[in-house]
């Protein structure tokens, strides 16, 4: 684009410095966003009176703005004053601030499907095509594959997908294999084109944000094929700007930083700030304190210590390690709600290569998943995948035949449901730390929400051989109310002292939910009426349905009545809710911080015509 040499603007007074913004399109998406503001400082020239000529006076380099600076509603000449182009910076990173925060809780009610991109899904669509983890070679995994198997990860309730590093990777084999992880960066400014191209990393994206799931990278910063020091002065924003980018270019929701336990904080932190997003960074460490002290960088870790004591509950037989590690989780770190809760993932071994019993891996998966923070779930869990150590738990997932009627399958679509009810009915509920109501060497009971809106999970590492057992719970709830046990659908009555009692099972997990919260769970075959204390019908109502009841009908499941369509909401934890962030089409939960901008924008424009 052309700049002009001369521009006449009417009454600028002497030597009134502004600054011209130019919209310019990108040449190379990876290098840059798809429209730049080249941004170019003049003065005015006192020679010639009231009517300014502006004369160059410094020619700043090209930089990008604030993202919610750029749009494209701007003109493609726009003069600002000096002094208020100031103001509008210093309210788009307030707007940015706050978008951060509201970041952090709208993902905190997600739950996340964690796709290793080589072994998820061919473009092929093919369900036979060999690939031996051992051989840690390329086995033709694809962004495309991903798009045509959302259905399969939808279909478990999950509501974000993480993938694998985008970047090109190097061809050359390591003493391990090759790079199919994409942990191997050679460029930052090409896509792997084992993985797809550009277009199908749009439409993965886009697809995605389709169905009101968000998109999660994971990125290496720490390391490079050129042995570069990416944290030195001279590179930092070199990786600033390329975060920047990548995550503007492909809509990304949120961000994964590998081995951040070997990154500096204070670069974390850099990293964060140029992304504008949620990010949790791996840092494998068993210490509660080390963990929670990354919180002051970056807003989520990984819950390296909750992983490590549930394969001691659950994989060893000591289920105190499970409440201790509960205990310390919320007692050290500043939110442990944003942490990411985790039983599998790519550089460990799977839980049933400890233990093949179903029940176990039943009680893990419910754990992981019902416990504060975010689930993280490694793609295969869902089919009892066992591979042990690095690279034999790299299964290609195609040859399970992404099957829907696996027993985990359908298993974590119900403790998907089950949360994703307990967050709608409350809007509080993931603010609420998981208490420890009891244990003993083979069992842990949890409670989770205020009172008649909470959960209670009874957990056993007894396995499919464990005798049948009662159990009574007590400080359940108010007396004579209903839970329902919502893996088997039975309901039980809260006796007159508030205790439950209840049957164990072949050491299965329980998981009881307050039977007159469950309307529009669309678990147990139970309806669309009003949950108690609402004021409106679940989501799924049909218009004729909308019209006002003094009474619903009785459920013949419960064989009782559930609530009246107006009565009086019994949540007494709080009188003022929060309210929950709304998911935007890209999910970055930046509205506040746009509209911030965007009026100070409107703001300087309609100031300066005047």
């Amino acid at each position: 684009m052309a700049m002009p040499q001369q521009i006449c603007i009417p009454d600028i007074k002497s030597k009134a410095t502004v600054r011209l913004l130019f919209m310019m399109p990108a040449k190379n998406a990876m290098l840059s966003s798809p429209l730049r503001v080249m941004s170019l400082s003049y003065t005015g020239d006192v020679r010639f009176g009231n009517h300014e000529r502006l004369q160059p006076w410094d020619v700043d380099s090209a930089s990008r703005l604030s993202r919610w600076c750029v749009s494209t509603v701007l003109p493609p000449i726009l003069i600002v004053p000096e002094t208020m182009l100031r103001l509008i910076i210093i309210l788009c990173l307030l707007g940015y601030v706050f978008a951060l925060a509201e970041n952090a809780n709208d993902w905190k009610s997600r739950s996340i499907y964690q796709v290793f991109t080589d072994r998820f899904a061919r473009t092929d669509g093919s369900t036979t095509a060999p690939c031996n983890p051992k051989d840690a070679i390329t086995c033709s995994g694809t962004w495309r594959g991903i798009i045509n198997h959302l259905d399969y990860i939808q279909g478990m309730g999950f509501d974000a997908v993480m993938i694998s590093p985008v970047t090109k990777n190097l061809n050359s084999n390591f003493k391990d294999g090759d790079a199919h992880h994409g942990f191997g960066p050679q460029n930052i400014y090409e896509l792997n084109e084992k993985f797809g191209t550009h277009k199908d990393l749009l439409d993965l994206s886009k697809a995605l944000h389709d169905r009101g799931m968000y998109l999660m990278v994971d990125i290496v910063t720490n390391k490079t094929a050129s042995k570069a020091d990416t944290e030195d002065d001279a590179s930092t924003p070199m990786m600033k700007t390329w975060i920047e980018n990548l995550t503007a270019n492909y809509s990304i929701d949120g961000l994964r930083i590998d081995a951040a336990k070997h990154v500096d904080m204070g670069y974390l932190k850099k990293i964060v700030n140029a992304s504008s997003l949620f990010v949790t960074g791996d840092v494998a460490e068993s210490k509660t304190e080390t963990i929670c002290e990354y919180q002051n960088s970056i807003p989520s870790v990984p819950n390296y210590p909750l992983y490590l004591a549930i394969i001691e509950a659950f994989g060893k037989g000591n289920m105190s390690a499970l409440v201790n590690a509960v205990y310390h989780t919320k007692a050290d770190c500043k939110d442990a709600s944003a942490l990411g809760t985790f039983s599998e993932s790519y550089g460990l071994p799977r839980f049933p290569s400890y233990s093949k019993d179903l029940s176990l891996a039943k009680n893990v998966i419910a754990f992981t998943m019902l416990s504060d923070g975010i689930p993280m779930y490694y793609q295969g869990q869902e089919q009892h995948l066992s591979g042990g150590e690095v690279p034999a738990n790299h299964e290609a997932l195609w040859l399970s035949g992404y099957n829907t009627t696996a027993p985990l399958y359908e298993f974590t679509a119900t403790v998907n449901k089950i949360r994703q009810q307990a967050i709608r009915v409350d809007d509080d509920y993931l603010e609420f730390h998981l208490k420890a109501f009891y244990n003993d060497s083979q069992t842990a009971i949890f409670r989770k929400g205020f009172e008649s809106r909470h959960m209670l999970t009874v957990y056993s590492n007894q396995g499919e051989d464990a005798p049948y057992r009662e159990l009574r719970i007590p400080r359940c709830g108010p007396q004579h109310s209903v839970f329902t046990e919502v893996t088997t659908c039975s309901n039980y009555t809260v006796d007159a002292w508030g205790a439950l009692y209840v049957r164990m099972e072949k050491g299965l997990p329980q998981i009881f939910f307050p039977a007159d919260q469950m309307g529009g769970s669309g678990l147990c075959g139970v309806g669309d009426w009003p949950i108690r204390g609402s004021k409106a019908k679940g989501d799924g109502m049909k218009d004729q349905d909308r019209a006002e009841q003094d009474q619903v009908k009785e459920n013949p499941k419960w064989g009782r009545k559930p609530g009246r369509v107006w009565s009086k909401p019994i949540q007494k934890a709080k009188e003022k809710k929060k309210k929950k962030p709304e998911a935007n089409s890209g999910g970055r939960s930046a509205q506040g911080g746009m509209s911030v901008c965007f009026f100070a924008l409107a703001w300087a424009v309609f100031s300066f015509l005047l």
